[in-house]
């Protein structure tokens, strides 16, 4: 989970660099198709090839159709969101509403009858004090309409997650980040054309990210996701996923030379603090082993 984090921080350089040559809705078009091939060869090894238990053959039913097209639907209008928000706003600030998931995520799970711990939102609280300090220096003032368009995508990634939490239980990764991102494309493809007017010379002048945001990120991050989630729990998942901003700031020093601030150090220990608490499960009572 936590490499799918580093590969996504690498995406949001890349997005950031293609903001002016082509538009939101046909980037996450493409980059989602892109994204859907690369996941077809593994697709044809793992899901047909290689399977030859019957009881792990492939059972489409009419509730994974759904889900995966609701799936679909529900990233490509984060994706969207996100890039287009990006336009409007600073990485920092970006970071730091994107990551209000990690609130959503379990207040999602109360609605769903999955109360958490009193460790966990202590835990909460604690990065959410750390990404306050990492990423916004210059304070709450001044919210925009890209902050905005970041904080309702916030809450379409919280959806993401619960779904993904739901499909990698019934089919394999690499058909379900298929399904995912094959969805967003037929859903990004239609704002593109309603929204937008693509051409293949803007699309050819953005290939490197294209081609980084949707094999990379795309396949490869969120397969990563989709097997991470078989194990954990959405909450967990939540946490480690936050670390994408962590890693966005390292990004920066190691590319950009940015120079971060004590006060962003101390950010980052928050955080890592708090997903290092999260993960660790209590003993039981009266368990002395």
């Amino acid at each position: 989970m936590l490499l799918a984090s580093l590969i996504w921080s690498f995406s949001t350089v890349m997005i950031k660099s293609a903001i002016d040559d082509l538009g939101p809705w046909t980037f996450n078009a493409v980059r989602s198709f892109l994204g859907a091939l690369s996941m077809v060869p593994l697709v044809f090894i793992f899901d047909f090839k290689l399977n030859k238990d019957e009881n792990q053959k492939l059972h489409l039913t009419p509730a994974v159709w759904r889900d995966s097209i609701a799936l679909g639907i529900v990233i490509g209008s984060y994706m969207v969101l996100a890039q287009t928000g990006m336009a409007y706003t600073t990485i920092g600030k970006t970071g730091f509403i994107t990551a209000l998931y990690i609130i959503f995520v379990p207040v999602l799970g109360i609605f769903l009858h999955r109360k958490q711990p009193i460790r966990i939102w202590i835990c909460v609280a604690v990065a959410l004090i750390g990404f306050y300090l990492m990423s916004m220096t210059e304070g709450l003032s001044s919210i925009n309409k890209g902050d905005v368009l970041i904080f309702i995508g916030a809450i379409f990634c919280t959806f993401q997650i619960y779904l993904i939490d739901t499909l990698s239980k019934r089919i394999s990764p690499m058909l379900l980040t298929c399904f995912q991102f094959l969805f967003a494309g037929l859903f990004c493809m239609a704002g593109a054309f309603l929204f937008e007017h693509p051409s293949l010379a803007e699309i050819l002048n953005a290939i490197v990210p294209l081609l980084y945001t949707g094999v990379v990120s795309c396949g490869i991050g969120y397969m990563i996701q989709a097997f991470g989630q078989k194990y954990l729990d959405p909450v967990k998942a939540s946490f480690l996923f936050s670390s994408e901003t962590i890693f966005t700031m390292i990004l920066g020093f190691l590319v950009f030379h940015e120079i971060m601030s004590f006060r962003e150090y101390f950010g980052c220990a928050l955080i890592f603090s708090a997903i290092i608490v999260s993960l660790i499960e209590p003993k039981e009572k009266g368990n002395n082993n």
